[in-house]
């Protein structure tokens, strides 16, 4: 994730391997965060939206060019998460999904973990269901386009300084929670444990909040009815680098300074990285076969020509009576 603020960074950094993208330790909204969103997080770890990629003629209403390949969108999906922590694989869990736990206070249907770090612990917690909304495959490169072609009005905004800073991001995918409780301590707090231990005795969906709140917890309910809050995405991130392109000048070739974006997809599920690999191969392959297409009627027609250019050489000069 782009370097914004430590708590930011450590609060990704400890539940990066969870599988669902990156974690966000001040969840936006989703109105303004989605899929097709662009824009950059602040020094404070406050995400600012630039232009929408989501929405038809917004990129060029906004000074930038207009995308080169329509965005289309998989239906979303729901799933039960209810508790996520910095707890690795490998470590000490508690998980139940119908079936039994050697933990007897864990509660069904449902999954709590806590961990000791070197750096400390993290915690998630969320209210009912939490949905999944993507944009298909192919991403990286459309975006990659796009970006490229629009570094230079990006830079010259007032807003690029953050961006030279922390980089620029394109939305791919979000998990989006109606509400959420998020807590970070240092290694000997227990307060993040206690809090997966209130989660996993409640009610399936009845997730008791305000007890989280007396743990330390921060909650944070989507107030503004904005589509509910982003606890994770994943996404194409950019960072400002500078070539040297050369250039004919009136007496001889000079470089030139040019700026460009360096890419790499942050947050990735390993389905979502197959899916944009298949749709580059079936790319290539419809390239391939449009190539071959181009050329068989090159060859059509060459062959055309030359049977009338055959045909033309046995026609008789006699003059055809009217």
């Amino acid at each position: 994730m782009a370097k914004v603020t430590n708590l930011d960074v450590e609060y990704a950094g400890l539940m990066s391997h969870n599988p669902e993208g990156t974690y966000l330790y001040i969840p936006p909204s989703f109105a303004a965060l989605h899929p097709g969103s662009v824009g950059f997080f602040d020094q404070r770890g406050s995400w600012n939206p630039i232009t929408d990629l989501s929405k038809k003629g917004r990129s060029e209403t906004d000074g930038y060019t207009k995308p080169s390949h329509d965005l289309s969108y998989d239906e979303p999906t729901t799933s039960a998460w209810k508790a996520r922590s910095s707890e690795p694989e490998d470590g000490h869990q508690a998980r139940i999904n119908g079936g039994t736990s050697d933990d007897p206070s864990v509660g069904a249907n449902c999954e709590s973990k806590s961990s000791v770090t070197s750096s400390g612990k993290a915690g998630l917690a969320v209210k009912g269901f939490t949905r999944r909304e993507k944009i298909r495959a192919p991403f990286f490169n459309p975006s990659s386009v796009w970006a490229s072609e629009n570094v230079e009005t990006i830079l010259s905004k007032e807003f690029a300084t953050h961006i030279e800073k922390n980089g620029l991001w394109v939305i791919q995918s979000t998990w989006v929670a109606e509400e959420c409780a998020i807590r970070m301590t240092d290694r000997a707090d227990k307060s993040v444990e206690v809090g997966l231990d209130i989660v996993s005795n409640s009610d399936s969906g009845a997730v008791p909040f305000d007890k989280l709140k007396n743990e330390g917890w921060s909650t944070y309910h989507d107030a503004k009815h904005e589509g509910g809050l982003v606890v994770s995405f994943s996404g194409l991130h950019f960072k400002p680098s500078q070539f040297q392109k050369s250039r004919q000048g009136l007496h001889e070739d000079v470089s030139v300074g040019h700026m460009n974006f360096e890419s790499v997809m942050v947050g990735q599920t390993l389905a979502d990285a197959e899916e944009e690999k298949a749709a580059e191969i079936a790319k290539g392959e419809k390239v391939k076969a449009a190539e071959i297409a181009k050329g068989e009627k090159v060859k059509a027609e060459v062959g055309a020509r030359k049977t009338a250019i055959h045909r033309n050489t046995e026609v008789s000069d006699d003059v055809v009576p009217h």
